[in-house]
């Protein structure tokens, strides 16, 4: 059933990136994109730090792993996007099932999830260079967590949510 829900996941998503617009983000003066970018380029081009202020200036995960994969900085972020929102819908349906809802309901929230104007898919393809959905993933991986009171994982969880992505 997780592997049907992937393949819906990377059919949304790869269908919202051939047909629906991004962010200009030359445009876009205020958007939180234009910091992530600054610091794509500092890892990407090796380019000493630019002025990237609070609270922008600490989440470096997503901006590097981007430079990681790709010299065009949307198409990075993008499937930096797509490889946490899969994580992210995994860790919410295994969360709702140790949580023992409804299959159905936990249908009708991945639909909800998946398919939501301000979703994890289709916001985050408008507006791709963002560091929003790795924050799905680890608040459903600290909620588990507690869930199943496997408690071990907590410190490195919160060392990449707060020290990362806060």
């Amino acid at each position: 059933q997780i592997t049907v829900w992937t393949l819906i996941i990377i059919g949304l998503f790869w269908f919202n990136v051939e047909k629906q617009e991004k962010i200009n983000y030359d445009r876009c003066e205020l958007c939180d994109g234009k910091s992530y970018l600054s610091i794509y380029h500092q890892f990407e081009k090796n380019e000493p730090p630019t002025c990237v202020k609070h609270p922008f200036n600490s989440r470096i995960l997503v901006p590097f792993l981007s430079s990681i994969i790709s010299s065009d900085p949307v198409t990075g972020f993008l499937a930096i996007n797509l490889l946490f929102a899969i994580a992210a819908a995994v860790t919410l349906i295994l969360l709702w099932k140790e949580l023992k809802i409804s299959s159905s309901y936990v249908q009708i929230g991945f639909l909800w999830l998946v398919l939501h104007w301000s979703g994890i898919i289709r916001l985050n393809v408008f507006d791709p260079i963002t560091v929003d959905d790795p924050i799905y993933l680890f608040h459903g991986l600290f909620i588990l967590s507690i869930c199943e009171n496997t408690y071990k994982r907590l410190p490195m969880l919160s060392i990449l949510a707060i020290s990362l992505l806060q």
